[in-house]
Formats: C-alpha cells, structure tokens, sequence
C-alpha cells in the first residue's frame, strides 16, 4: 500500500538493471561484467542470474554450487547474486523482475548479443505466453564491454578455457581465472568440483607451471597445433612453388613438391594456402549486402562468430561467398518485403536452391530494419519453430500453384498446356532408377528445344582450345590427329585452315624466340602446380591461351587472367602464383 506521494513517484521511476549467464564456472570477466552492471545502475537496483543447466560437456556446475562459488568470489555483490529456482532464462529474469514491482529494466550482456537480446526482450514485452508476463514502459539492453578471446588476463578469460584447464589438470592456468581475493583452498574445491561434473576424478596433486616468456608467437601457434598440418598444402615463400607438409619437425616443417623432392623448411618460409572464408571477406560481404539493401531500408549484419558457422566443416559442399551474394540478390529482388514482415523478430532465412539456412535478428530502428546473421549452415531438411522466409528461384506464374518449385527458366516459351504436361512427366519419371530406360523419355516441350553445351563441356573446349580463330566459323567436325575436332572454314571466303596454318608459321619467323618463351613458361608452370599425370600439351594450351587473349585485350588484369584461366582449365594452382607468372609471360 502507498502511504504518501513520495513513495508514489517511487514506485512510478521503479528501475532495475540484471545480467543473465551460465557462469559455468564463474571466472574474472564474470567479475568485469559484474563490476560494470553495478556502474551502470547507480542508485537503482541491479541482480544477477543464473542458469541452471546441468551436463558434463559444458555446464559441469550445479546450480547450487555455482551461487556458492560466485557468492564467495564476488563478495561484494554477493547480495545481488538470486537465488530462484523459477529463473531459467532471461525471460523468466523479466518475468519475476516485473511481479517484483519494477516499471523500467535494463540488461548488460556482451557487445556481441545486444541485438539479439534487444529484438528477444521487446517481442513479448505486453504479450501473455507460456513463460508469464511483462509489461515494462522501457526495455534497454547495453553492453558489458567488448572481450577478446585471445587476450591475457581479464579481457580473454572465459568460462570455456576454465574448464578446458581443469580438464588438464592444469591447476596454475586455472588459479589464473578467479580474482587474486580467493583464497586457495576455496579455488581448489572450485576446481575440483567442476572436474567432478566433467566426469574425472578429483584432483590431490596439483602441476605447477613454469611460465616462460614467448620467443615467436609463429613458434607458439605452431607447438599448440594451430599453424600446420601433415597434408596442409603450402606456397615456399622464396619461390612460390606449391608444396605439401609431410614431416612436422620441432620448429621447421618437411615439404614435398611435386616432383618428389623433400626441403625442409623454417615455420617462417612457407605459408599456409586456406581455403576458409576471412573476416575481411565477411566485412566486404556485409558492404555488399548495405550497398544492395540499402535503398530498401535494410541493413546487414554478422555476429563474431558467424565466421566460424561459415566455414565449419559440417557444411557440405562448403559455403561460399557468391552464394550468400546471391541470397541477399533474391532479398533485393523481392524489396525486402518478406523481411519487413518481420521486424523486431527472430527469423530464419531459407535459399532453397542452395539449401542455406540463416537464423537472424530483425530489428526495427530509427526508420530501418537491421538483420543481424546469427549463424549459418547447410541443411536439406532444416526444420525451426522459428518463422521461415523462403527465397526460391524465379516461379513459373502460370502453374507456380502446382506441387513443388516450378522455375521459370524450365519452362520458358512453352504453352500453358504443355508445362502442366512437363511438370507431370518429372514428377512420373524423375524417382525411377538410372537404368531404367523410361526415365529417360523426353519431356515435353523438348522436341523442338535447342540443348545449350553445359558447362562442362565448355570447360573442354577452353581446355584443348577447340575453338575456331576471329574470322573462321564451324562448320561440323573433322577427324585430326586420331581424334574429332571442328572443321573451322573461313567466313565471306576467308584463309581457311590452310591459311591458318600459314599465318601462325609466318607469325613465329617474324617474332623469333617465342617458341623457346612459351615452352620455358610451360614448363615453370608445370614445376609449380605439381602436374604428375597430365600431359604438356594442356599446359601449352594454357599458355596459348592466356597469350592469345592478353592480346585481343579480353583480359585487363593479371590478376583477372589468372583467376578466368584457373576456372577454365580446373587447374590447381593459387590464383596470387599465376598472376605473377602471367606477368611475366605478358
């Protein structure tokens, strides 16, 4: 009951601050985040909460145990530090914040989970669930700071190199992670009771470290396992040539090239070549998808650790950047219209044709919507009683309502009648077996259809050069030299192939030394993709082509050169190698 005004206009400005967190086990930046929450509060209420998640992998602490040890590491908020076995997620936090008479709250949690927290805690402010109710007049979620996991000291502690250390026994490393105020019996029991929720014994003996200052943080990178591999393919810095780690020594590696010819090498002398998408990459990914977007009033964003999603081994085929490009382009396409739909709301982004799955925070502010990645993975079958938003290519419209995706592109210029007769002879044909001669019938609308070459017949042609020189058109085939090639005849009465013949002789008496160039070439090209099995010619081939096109100017770059030649010939080689070499060549 209010006895008077005063105590009115208190409980009308009622404001609370609270952190949730797993704390398994609490270390020093717990403490930081603490230190931080009750900055932040001033002369308002602040609490902390804990969750109460039980499993030997990752939350070995008992809900009980861990307010203890808390309690006992952070005396001085040990006060704010509740006890509520109804609390077990920052929903429920709100729900009991509110009951307790509070009007305003604010969270502090990571830099990196604001929008995520601030989309969450808002979605059912005023809205009756199963979790309870809450109704705040102001909701703000801020940051504790940012933390690095790679520093020393407070800014990299974190609870999961705590219990990587007890797992270790590494008691030194682990005394390292609670505030110097403990005592050491109280951080020995910490440390042996998480040991004992991870399932191994308690620990009596404790290994004492002596902690020498680092040389070369490549040496250090390279004794943790973190810098090479047996197999990992290299670049030898001093002469580009690509090779393959087959010996691991103390602080120098064994390579092996392609001719078989094993160096050893300093750590500093080769480099690893990696296939994984960058940080950098991801920033450009992130202007792209602004620069696209933005007209749309949408704005894109990546978690730290979608990075780490992106290149996670599970995802098979690996995930590329031209992939993502293209879903952000099927965004554009459809004005961000489906993403509007779904402000201030988790969602997740479906590309059917890539099977790419996308869970994202959609935030609404000052007039534009954020869409913050959260992860990423590919998977068929990806099922979430989140809200989907579904990208498909472009739907046929007369029978997009079939069953199934009806692309466009499959049924281009074909009468209505005669698509509905396509989409059923797939759906009768397209489950039987290989061998089975039936299924392959051809569809209607085939009869009188022109087959494109795939790709990967055009991929042969690059390769062995089968096409007709500037002047000359194709005219069947011919066989030459054992094997089918084009009959190439000269257009409006032109030199014919003879004439070809006669051209590229009198080109080589003119310019002397270009054979010996080119052979030369070939072969320290060969020497560094570590060709064993394919023979010289594709090479000259190679060399052939990149001469060819350099001179009619098709290529502007070396850098593009390189990159075009790489695809079309499926050569394995680094793009960086053979701009240098094409330089060069040219």
């Amino acid at each position: 009951m209010i006895k008077n005004f005063s105590q009115y206009l208190v409980e009308e400005e009622r404001e609370v601050y609270f952190t949730f967190g797993r704390m398994n086990p609490p270390t020093i930046g717990h403490g930081k985040v603490m230190d931080t929450l009750a900055q932040k509060s001033g002369k308002a209420d602040y609490k902390v909460f804990v969750s109460q998640s039980q499993d030997a992998k990752k939350n070995p602490l008992s809900y009980t145990d861990k307010i203890k040890h808390t309690r006992k590491m952070f005396p001085k908020h040990a006060r704010n530090v509740m006890v509520d076995k109804t609390v077990k997620t920052a929903i429920n936090a709100m729900v009991t914040l509110y009951n307790q008479g509070y009007k305003s709250v604010t969270m502090v949690v990571g830099a990196d989970r604001i929008t995520e927290f601030e989309v969450l805690l808002n979605k059912y402010n005023g809205q009756k669930a199963r979790h309870g109710f809450y109704n705040f007049k102001s909701i703000k979620v801020v940051s504790a700071g940012e933390r690095d996991p790679d520093a020393s000291g407070v800014e990299g502690m974190s609870a999961s190199k705590q219990r990587e250390n007890a797992q270790k026994n590494d008691f030194v490393s682990f005394s390292q992670g609670v505030p110097k105020s403990m005592s050491n019996p109280d951080t020995r029991k910490l440390f042996n009771d998480v040991r004992r929720g991870m399932g191994l014994k308690e620990a009596n003996e404790f290994r004492n470290h002596l902690e020498l200052e680092t040389v070369s943080e490549t040496r250090e990178q390279y004794v943790s396992g973190e810098l090479f591999e047996v197999g990992d393919t290299v670049v030898i810095k001093e002469s580009e040539e690509i090779a393959t780690v087959s010996v691991l020594g103390a602080n120098y590696v064994i390579v092996e090239t392609f001719d078989g010819k094993k160096i050893r090498k300093w750590l500093d002398s080769v480099e690893l070549i990696s296939e994984n998408i960058t940080q950098q990459q991801l920033k450009d990914l992130e202007k792209f998808g602004d620069r696209l977007l933005k007209k749309f009033d949408i704005n894109i964003g990546f978690t730290r650790h979608f990075v780490d999603r992106i290149n996670d081994k599970r995802n098979n085929p690996e995930i590329k950047v031209s992939e993502i490009q293209r879903l952000f382009k099927k965004i554009a396409k459809n004005k961000g219209k489906d993403i509007k739909k779904h402000g201030d709301a988790e969602a997740v982004l479906k590309d059917m044709q890539s099977d790419l799955n996308l869970p994202v925070a959609v935030n609404y502010r000052n007039g534009e919507f954020q869409v913050v990645n959260k992860t990423i993975m590919r998977k068929k079958e990806f099922k979430t009683s989140t809200p989907e938003i579904r990208y498909e290519g472009a739907q046929d419209p007369d029978i997009k309502d079939r069953e199934g995706t009806q692309p466009a592109r499959y049924h281009k210029g074909l009468a209505k009648s005669t698509k509905a007769k396509r989409d059923a002879h797939f759906k009768k044909h397209g489950k039987k077996a290989d061998d089975d001669s039936s299924a392959y019938k051809p569809a209607p609308g085939d009869k009188a259809a022109k087959t494109k070459p795939s790709k990967y017949t055009k991929s042969f042609k690059d390769m062995y050069d089968e096409d007709c020189w500037d002047g000359y058109k194709q005219v069947g085939m011919k066989k030459k030299g054992g094997k089918m090639v084009p009959n190439c005849v000269a257009e409006d009465g032109g030199a014919g192939e003879e004439g070809t013949d006669k051209l590229r002789k009198k080109y080589f008496k003119d310019t002397p030394g270009q054979d010996d160039i080119l052979e030369n070439w070939v072969t320290d090209l060969m020497h560094r993709v570590g060709s064993k099995t394919i023979n010289k010619d594709k090479y000259r081939k190679v060399a052939q082509h990149i001469k060819r096109e350099m001179g009619k100017g098709k290529y502007t770059s070396p850098e593009f050169a390189a990159a075009d030649t790489i695809r079309r010939f499926n050569l394995d080689v680094d793009a960086k190698v053979l701009a240098g070499m094409i330089r060069k060549l040219a």
